[in-house]
Protein backbone atom coordinates (compact mmCIF):
# COMPACT_ATOMS: atom_id res chain seq x y z
CA UNK A 1 0.00 0.00 0.00
CA UNK A 2 1.33 3.43 -0.95
CA UNK A 3 0.03 6.52 0.82
CA UNK A 4 0.54 9.68 -1.21
CA UNK A 5 0.35 13.07 0.42
CA UNK A 6 -0.68 16.33 -1.22
CA UNK A 7 2.13 17.42 -3.55
CA UNK A 8 4.13 20.52 -2.79
CA UNK A 9 5.02 23.15 -5.34
CA UNK A 10 8.71 23.37 -6.20
CA UNK A 11 11.22 22.25 -3.61
CA UNK A 12 9.75 19.90 -1.06
CA UNK A 13 9.78 16.82 1.12
CA UNK A 14 7.77 13.80 -0.03
CA UNK A 15 6.91 10.89 2.28
CA UNK A 16 6.70 7.36 0.91
CA UNK A 17 4.88 4.73 2.96
CA UNK A 18 6.45 1.31 2.42
CA UNK A 19 4.15 -1.71 2.58
CA UNK A 20 4.73 -3.40 5.98
CA UNK A 21 5.36 -6.80 4.39
CA UNK A 22 7.97 -5.35 2.06
CA UNK A 23 9.42 -3.30 4.89
CA UNK A 24 10.16 -6.37 6.97
CA UNK A 25 12.29 -7.70 4.11
CA UNK A 26 14.20 -4.54 3.18
CA UNK A 27 14.36 -2.23 6.12
CA UNK A 28 16.57 -3.73 8.79
CA UNK A 29 19.88 -2.07 9.49
CA UNK A 30 23.06 -3.94 10.45
CA UNK A 31 21.60 -4.45 13.94
CA UNK A 32 18.41 -6.02 12.55
CA UNK A 33 16.29 -2.99 13.48
CA UNK A 34 13.64 -1.40 11.25
CA UNK A 35 14.27 2.32 10.99
CA UNK A 36 12.68 5.10 8.97
CA UNK A 37 14.80 7.05 6.51
CA UNK A 38 16.40 10.29 7.63
CA UNK A 39 13.78 13.00 8.03
CA UNK A 40 10.72 10.77 7.81
CA UNK A 41 9.42 11.32 11.35
CA UNK A 42 10.15 15.03 11.32
CA UNK A 43 8.48 15.56 7.95
CA UNK A 44 5.14 14.38 9.35
CA UNK A 45 4.75 18.00 10.49
CA UNK A 46 3.54 20.21 7.58
CA UNK A 47 5.19 23.25 9.17
CA UNK A 48 8.53 21.41 9.28
CA UNK A 49 8.17 20.44 5.60
CA UNK A 50 7.48 24.05 4.73
CA UNK A 51 10.60 25.16 6.58
CA UNK A 52 12.60 22.59 4.62
CA UNK A 53 11.12 23.83 1.35
CA UNK A 54 12.06 27.41 2.20
CA UNK A 55 15.57 26.35 3.17
CA UNK A 56 16.12 24.57 -0.16
CA UNK A 57 14.95 27.64 -2.06
CA UNK A 58 18.38 29.08 -1.28
CA UNK A 59 19.83 26.86 -4.01
CA UNK A 60 19.54 27.53 -7.72
CA UNK A 61 17.93 24.14 -8.42
CA UNK A 62 14.58 22.58 -7.59
CA UNK A 63 14.88 19.66 -5.17
CA UNK A 64 12.47 16.96 -4.08
CA UNK A 65 13.54 14.87 -1.11
CA UNK A 66 11.78 11.52 -0.79
CA UNK A 67 12.01 9.89 2.63
CA UNK A 68 10.72 6.36 3.28
CA UNK A 69 8.73 5.11 6.25
CA UNK A 70 11.32 2.33 6.43
CA UNK A 71 14.78 3.05 5.07
CA UNK A 72 15.86 0.99 2.07
CA UNK A 73 19.29 0.60 3.61
CA UNK A 74 20.59 -1.99 1.16
CA UNK A 75 19.01 -0.70 -2.06
CA UNK A 76 16.37 -3.40 -2.55
CA UNK A 77 14.03 -0.98 -4.34
CA UNK A 78 16.59 -0.04 -6.97
CA UNK A 79 17.44 -3.72 -7.58
CA UNK A 80 13.84 -4.88 -7.91
CA UNK A 81 12.09 -3.94 -11.15
CA UNK A 82 8.70 -4.44 -9.49
CA UNK A 83 9.42 -2.24 -6.46
CA UNK A 84 11.21 0.42 -8.52
CA UNK A 85 8.39 0.58 -11.08
CA UNK A 86 5.82 0.95 -8.28
CA UNK A 87 7.88 3.69 -6.73
CA UNK A 88 8.31 5.51 -10.03
CA UNK A 89 4.57 5.35 -10.62
CA UNK A 90 4.08 6.97 -7.21
CA UNK A 91 6.63 9.65 -8.13
CA UNK A 92 4.67 10.48 -11.28
CA UNK A 93 1.48 10.79 -9.24
CA UNK A 94 3.08 13.47 -7.06
CA UNK A 95 3.17 15.92 -9.98
CA UNK A 96 6.66 17.06 -9.06
CA UNK A 97 7.51 20.03 -11.31
CA UNK A 98 9.65 19.33 -14.36
CA UNK A 99 13.30 20.18 -13.91
CA UNK A 100 13.45 18.90 -10.32
CA UNK A 101 16.29 16.82 -8.93
CA UNK A 102 14.63 14.00 -6.99
CA UNK A 103 16.76 12.45 -4.28
CA UNK A 104 15.68 9.39 -2.33
CA UNK A 105 17.14 8.97 1.16
CA UNK A 106 18.54 5.47 1.53
CA UNK A 107 20.06 5.87 4.99
CA UNK A 108 18.11 5.18 8.18
CA UNK A 109 17.88 7.71 10.94
CA UNK A 110 19.79 7.24 14.16
CA UNK A 111 17.76 6.90 17.36
CA UNK A 112 16.13 10.25 16.61
CA UNK A 113 16.67 12.96 14.03
CA UNK A 114 17.69 16.36 15.28
CA UNK A 115 14.56 18.44 14.86
CA UNK A 116 16.28 21.46 13.31
CA UNK A 117 15.58 21.70 9.57
CA UNK A 118 19.09 23.01 8.97
CA UNK A 119 20.53 20.00 10.79
CA UNK A 120 18.31 17.28 9.30
CA UNK A 121 18.15 18.60 5.72
CA UNK A 122 21.33 20.66 5.53
CA UNK A 123 23.82 18.81 7.73
CA UNK A 124 22.51 15.23 7.62
CA UNK A 125 21.09 14.83 4.12
CA UNK A 126 23.15 17.18 1.98
CA UNK A 127 26.18 17.80 4.20
CA UNK A 128 27.01 14.16 4.90
CA UNK A 129 26.30 13.09 1.31
CA UNK A 130 28.58 15.79 -0.06
CA UNK A 131 31.29 14.98 2.47
CA UNK A 132 31.34 11.37 1.28
CA UNK A 133 31.28 12.45 -2.39
CA UNK A 134 34.24 14.81 -2.08
CA UNK A 135 36.53 12.82 0.19
CA UNK A 136 39.11 12.86 -2.59
CA UNK A 137 39.49 16.61 -1.99
CA UNK A 138 39.29 16.57 1.79
CA UNK A 139 41.10 19.63 3.17
CA UNK A 140 43.61 19.60 5.99
CA UNK A 141 42.52 19.57 9.62
CA UNK A 142 43.65 23.17 9.93
CA UNK A 143 41.57 24.36 6.96
CA UNK A 144 38.50 22.46 8.21
CA UNK A 145 38.82 23.98 11.67
CA UNK A 146 39.30 27.52 10.34
CA UNK A 147 36.43 27.22 7.85
CA UNK A 148 34.05 25.85 10.46
CA UNK A 149 34.97 28.53 12.97
CA UNK A 150 34.36 31.21 10.33
CA UNK A 151 30.84 29.99 9.43
CA UNK A 152 27.91 32.05 10.68
CA UNK A 153 27.08 30.89 14.19
CA UNK A 154 23.70 29.55 13.04
CA UNK A 155 25.49 27.20 10.62
CA UNK A 156 27.95 25.88 13.22
CA UNK A 157 25.81 22.95 14.30
CA UNK A 158 28.40 20.28 15.10
CA UNK A 159 30.63 20.42 18.16
CA UNK A 160 32.68 17.34 17.27
CA UNK A 161 35.51 18.01 14.80
CA UNK A 162 34.66 14.77 12.98
CA UNK A 163 31.30 16.34 12.09
CA UNK A 164 32.58 19.75 10.95
CA UNK A 165 32.76 18.97 7.23
CA UNK A 166 29.01 18.26 6.84
CA UNK A 167 28.34 21.69 8.39
CA UNK A 168 30.70 23.31 5.91
CA UNK A 169 29.31 21.50 2.87
CA UNK A 170 25.74 22.21 3.95
CA UNK A 171 26.57 25.92 4.18
CA UNK A 172 28.15 25.85 0.71
CA UNK A 173 25.32 23.86 -0.86
CA UNK A 174 22.57 26.01 0.68
CA UNK A 175 24.48 29.17 -0.26
CA UNK A 176 24.67 30.31 3.32
CA UNK A 177 28.24 31.24 2.37
CA UNK A 178 29.78 32.11 -0.99
CA UNK A 179 33.32 31.51 -2.18
CA UNK A 180 34.18 35.15 -1.41
CA UNK A 181 33.22 34.54 2.20
CA UNK A 182 36.45 32.57 2.67
CA UNK A 183 38.78 34.89 0.77
CA UNK A 184 40.95 35.69 3.77
CA UNK A 185 41.42 32.08 4.87
CA UNK A 186 44.32 29.71 4.32
CA UNK A 187 44.16 26.96 1.71
CA UNK A 188 42.57 28.92 -1.15
CA UNK A 189 43.14 26.18 -3.73
CA UNK A 190 41.55 23.55 -1.51
CA UNK A 191 38.57 25.80 -0.76
CA UNK A 192 38.11 26.34 -4.51
CA UNK A 193 38.15 22.56 -4.96
CA UNK A 194 35.47 22.14 -2.29
CA UNK A 195 33.11 24.58 -4.01
CA UNK A 196 33.80 22.93 -7.38
CA UNK A 197 33.06 19.51 -5.89
CA UNK A 198 29.63 20.70 -4.73
CA UNK A 199 28.88 21.88 -8.27
CA UNK A 200 30.07 18.53 -9.64
CA UNK A 201 27.79 16.61 -7.28
CA UNK A 202 24.78 18.70 -8.23
CA UNK A 203 25.53 18.22 -11.94
CA UNK A 204 25.73 14.44 -11.42
CA UNK A 205 22.18 14.26 -10.01
CA UNK A 206 19.74 13.50 -12.86
CA UNK A 207 16.75 15.75 -13.40
CA UNK A 208 13.21 14.33 -13.14
CA UNK A 209 14.47 10.86 -12.17
CA UNK A 210 14.73 9.43 -8.64
CA UNK A 211 18.31 9.15 -7.45
CA UNK A 212 19.15 7.28 -4.24
CA UNK A 213 21.70 8.82 -1.88
CA UNK A 214 23.26 7.43 1.28
CA UNK A 215 24.37 10.14 3.73
CA UNK A 216 25.83 7.31 5.81
CA UNK A 217 25.75 3.54 6.21
CA UNK A 218 24.49 1.79 9.32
Amino acid sequence: MILAEAPLVGDGIYRYEVDPIIASNIGTDSFGVLRPAVGYKLSADPAWREQARVLMRNTEENWAIVTFSVADTYGHFARSDKLWNQFNQWIREQNIPKGTRIIVIGSPTFAEDYDSVLWAVGHDIFGHTLTDFVLKTEPSYKVIDIMHESLPKTAQLATDFKDFLPDIYAAIFLKIVSRDYFDDLLGAAMIDAMFESVDEWIAAIPVDKPHVIYPWNI
